[in-house]
């Protein structure tokens, strides 16, 4: 059952991780999006990405047989960015005074309640995450995913600044539905 469940999960993961390093590819978000942005032509797949994402993701793990700690403030660090990913548009949304369109999801007051509610277990979750492993600390067992956060957060500016901001091409919600009905092979049975 754990096996069955893992396989799922792991597909879920390569899949979700293709999918993102080739939209960022696409709209030259990363270094050498040409190659990563391409679609497999009979798969209809972007296997180059695929491919480039399983590579990496293989060296990041190639952190753990070199220091645990180092790795566990990776993966924590990880964690806290996708926290951060639902905290800050939600403030943004609060700051707003929720005054937009509202989608099919909208809970109306509910929905601020709801917004207070995931600020709260944001930042609990991000002092929670930042505790050491365990204690007493000490330097190899010290949490230092704030130091990898900070490090991700100092390396996305430069980048943006150097790279991104010139290169990055913002896209529209009517050349994504290109994009996705140009690929379609539902009807290649």
């Amino acid at each position: 059952m754990v096996f069955v469940s893992l396989l799922g999960c792991t597909i879920q993961c390569h899949t979700w991780q293709q999918r993102l390093c080739w939209s960022f590819a696409r709209d030259n978000g990363i270094l050498g999006s040409r190659y990563w942005s391409k679609v497999h032509e009979k798969s209809g797949v972007p296997l180059n990405a695929h491919i480039f994402s399983s590579v990496l993701v293989s060296a990041v793990v190639c952190i753990y047989m070199g220091s645990t700690t180092a790795y566990n403030a990776l993966v924590t660090g990880c964690i806290t960015f996708l926290v951060l990913s639902y905290a800050i548009p939600t403030v943004f949304l609060l700051m707003k005074k929720r005054d937009i369109v509202p989608g099919p999801f909208w809970l109306g007051h509910w929905g601020y309640l709801a917004n207070v509610v995931l600020l709260c277990w944001a930042l609990f979750c991000l002092v929670f995450f930042s505790f050491p492993f365990e204690m007493p600390a000490t330097q190899e067992n010290m949490n230092y995913a704030a130091c990898a956060t900070v490090g991700v957060v100092l390396y996305s500016v430069v980048y943006w600044f150097a790279r991104g901001k010139k290169h990055y091409i913002m896209r529209d919600d009517e050349v994504d539905v290109h994009v996705v009905k140009s690929h379609d092979h539902s009807d290649d049975v």
